[in-house]
């Protein structure tokens, strides 16, 4: 997903997460794009931005309810279908630490789901 510095935010980051393209942890199909890039243009080239929409959207994504089935009421997205899918994403957030990058919420094993991953 790209972008731009002149979007309406509120509008942009709902899209952003109800698409589900912050939510593929490796389950949906390929087809599903992870990276989100944040472009600013010459007239508009400030940092803050970039603030503005990480604030946003990390807003949006710490107020996601994770539960354990699609049948539970009032949830937003159903966990990992298993460990072996579990561990990989962790390798990916560590191999991504070690590369410099910084993990802006969560980014530990959910401890708070009774079962599954």
């Amino acid at each position: 997903a790209v972008v731009w510095d002149d979007c309406d935010l509120p509008t942009t980051v709902q899209h952003l997460w109800s698409s589900r393209t912050l939510f593929g942890a490796g389950q949906v199909p390929c087809y599903t794009p992870h990276p989100i890039y944040v472009v600013t243009t010459k007239e508009n080239s400030s940092s803050s931005f970039y603030d503005e929409f990480v604030q946003a959207l990390m807003q949006k994504v710490e107020q996601t309810k994770v539960g354990r089935t699609p049948n539970e009421e009032n949830i937003d997205m159903c966990g990992l279908m298993h460990a072996t899918q579990l561990h990989k994403l962790a390798a990916w957030v560590q191999q991504a630490r070690n590369g410099g990058a910084k993990v802006e919420t969560g980014g530990n094993i959910n401890t708070q789901m009774s079962s599954g991953y």
